[in-house]
């Protein structure tokens, strides 16, 4: 009976290791050149409202934005997934944001050639090197920002469905411009 259970054991064992996912890596690059942390803030995904360019909303890449401009916003720093920025929700987060006068910016968090890229799961200490890679990325977007004088406050509020998730967020319009943005 004993080696019986063991063996059924072993079995249970077995298929439980047999049905864990497996995750995939591509790429090695974690820091970025001095080239690529210059994409990363030229190439990232802009989006001011048409308080702050004095005509329509401009929606396109930093390094093609207008250089006259004639208002100054409040600015969320927005990062995004693992996905990248071709994501269609994206755009429209972004835009609805300017419809309420409020800028954004989504550095291109793909601008490091090799970078290390995953489908989860992966070890936690991958997460953690990717984590530090996407952090360097915060500090190259937030310190573009802090140069421009249009920019009136830089909120970072990590990707749309974590700030989704925030209990103020989780209100109507008016609740999430009241409690999350201070409006």
């Amino acid at each position: 009976m004993k080696r019986l259970l063991i063996i059924a054991g072993l079995l249970v064992n077995f298929s439980v290791v047999a049905q864990t996912p497996q995750g995939e890596m591509k790429g090695q690059a974690l820091v970025h050149t001095s080239e690529s942390a210059r994409l990363v803030v030229a190439n990232g995904a802009l989006v001011l409202p048409s308080s702050v360019t004095g005509a329509g909303v401009y929606a396109g890449l930093l390094k093609n934005a207008p250089l006259q401009l004639v208002g100054k916003a409040p600015v969320v720093l927005f990062m995004h997934g693992s996905s990248g920025l071709g994501l269609k929700a994206i755009g429209e987060w972004q835009l609805w944001l300017a419809s309420l006068g409020i800028a954004s910016f989504a550095p291109d968090s793909f601008a490091l050639p090799d970078r290390l890229t995953y489908k989860s799961p992966i070890s936690k200490d991958v997460y953690e090197k990717i984590h530090a890679l996407r952090l360097s990325e915060v500090e190259l977007a937030a310190q573009a920002l802090k140069a421009n004088k249009q920019a009136t406050i830089v909120l970072i509020p990590g990707t749309p469905h974590t700030l989704i998730n925030l209990p103020a967020a989780r209100h109507a319009t008016a609740g999430f411009l009241r409690d999350v943005f201070k409006l």
